[in-house]
């Protein structure tokens, strides 16, 4: 089908981070914050977990590594608006997504004044 169009739950994740980002630049940290949490809330667990293929592998590097830098940023604005509560949640149920993760570690440590 020529015309088909699919909305996935990766369509949706970048649509609620474009949205935090730009409430984040017109500094409206509240709204922000909802958004982030909306899009992280769309992981479950890692992306195409048991799927082995080439493409598979490729793009659960890609997705794992942008939520990544989006939760960095996202636990910085946290420390920014003295936000701790809200960034130590996000960043432990992201850290079960990407458990390897340095610098989520050290953000977490941050957050948590440790």
């Amino acid at each position: 089908c020529s015309d088909c169009y699919f909305l996935t739950d990766y369509d949706e994740y970048l649509g609620h981070l474009a949205q935090a980002k730009a409430l984040l630049r017109a500094n409206e940290w509240q709204f922000a914050k909802f958004e982030y949490a909306k899009s992280f809330s769309l992981f479950r667990d890692e992306p195409f977990k048991k799927m082995y293929d080439d493409w598979s592998e490729d793009m659960r590097h890609i997705i794992l590594s942008q939520l990544e830098n989006e939760v960095t940023t996202f636990a910085e604005a946290c420390l920014e608006y003295g936000d701790r509560a809200e960034g130590v949640e996000i960043m432990r149920k992201v850290s079960k997504i990407i458990p390897h993760s340095d610098e989520i570690k050290n953000l977490t440590g941050k957050l948590t004044g440790t």
